[in-house]
């Protein structure tokens, strides 16, 4: 597929590119106008080193993805200008800082005071008239000095302002929105939020206030003194593979066996073969003495 690039952009920021990548601006010049003429990165690489000065492909693939997204910032920027400029708020400091905005984070940071907002807390306060008086706020007017009394002249019912209370409650709403669209204070956020290293320390027989083991290390540790245990208790031949616990079955006596598998029938009829035995025995006995006597 034919990547197609835009035209090229200005000395100025491949200047910028070229100090980002650290390499010659002449080489960042060649190799973007290549991209622009539709040329692709691969075949840039194989057949057009003489204009590139010897450039790899990755090298080349980062320019592009420069030169990408500083046409990204570009053309973000012109829209945020346009917007601004059509509410009749854009002010020769504020144009400078959107020029001056090197990444697509500073330039939404800028914009967000401007940007159309759905209904809010501040947005309805300010509709209610309270803005002047926030803004006093801000600045420590000295009007403010009896915030209480400064406040009590924006009391209005038809606006749902019924009391100093719900004009300092606006008035609050108002002032979080106007510091939290402050480009320096969330730049100062996100650097707080953002620095820093997060430390963890594993702790080796942790003991609970009242100096046992807690709960859920417990059972892991009777766990393993039992597993211990039965790993002692078990034969150590290892040449067989049958099962320990058959083995023992099968070692077991056979008459016991026996004797748990019979039911009852089979028992009486053991104790009534042994009565006969001995009734024969006992007469072939009596036969044998009166003969001897005879």
């Amino acid at each position: 597929m034919v990547e197609t690039m835009e035209p090229i952009l200005e000395n100025a920021k491949l200047e910028l590119i070229a100090r980002q990548l650290r390499l010659p601006l002449e080489k960042i010049q060649a190799t973007v106008e290549l991209l622009d003429e539709g040329n692709t990165v691969p075949f840039i690489t194989r057949y057009r080193r003489d204009r590139t000065g010897g450039l790899d492909e990755e090298q080349i693939r980062q320019i592009q993805e420069a030169v990408l997204l500083q046409r990204q910032l570009d053309e973000r920027r012109q829209k945020i200008l346009r917007s601004i400029q059509s509410q009749s708020k854009l002010t020769e400091e504020l144009e400078q800082q959107i020029h001056a905005a090197n990444s697509l984070k500073n330039l939404e940071d800028l914009y967000l005071p401007f940007r159309p907002k759905k209904q809010s807390l501040a947005t309805v306060a300010k509709q209610r008239g309270l803005e002047p008086l926030a803004l006093e706020v801000l600045e420590a007017s000295g009007e403010v000095g009896d915030l209480e009394s400064r406040a009590s002249a924006f009391v209005d019912s038809e606006k749902e302002l019924n009391s100093t209370a719900d004009v300092l409650t606006g008035v609050g709403h108002i002032l979080a929105e106007m510091i939290s669209e402050r480009v320096d204070l969330r730049a100062l956020a996100r650097k707080c939020m953002w620095t820093g290293t997060l430390v963890s320390k594993r702790i080796e027989n942790a003991l609970q206030a009242d100096g046992e083991l807690p709960d859920e290390m417990a059972p892991e540790e009777k766990t393993s003194e039992e597993k211990a245990s039965e790993q002692l208790d078990q034969p150590s031949d290892d040449s067989s593979s049958e099962d320990p616990a058959v083995l023992a079955d099968d070692e077991s006596p056979a008459d016991e066996s026996g004797l748990e598998s019979q039911p009852d029938e089979p028992l009486v009829a053991v104790e009534e073969n042994s009565e006969t035995i001995t009734e024969a025995t006992a007469s072939e006995a009596t036969a044998s003495e009166e003969t001897a006597s005879e």
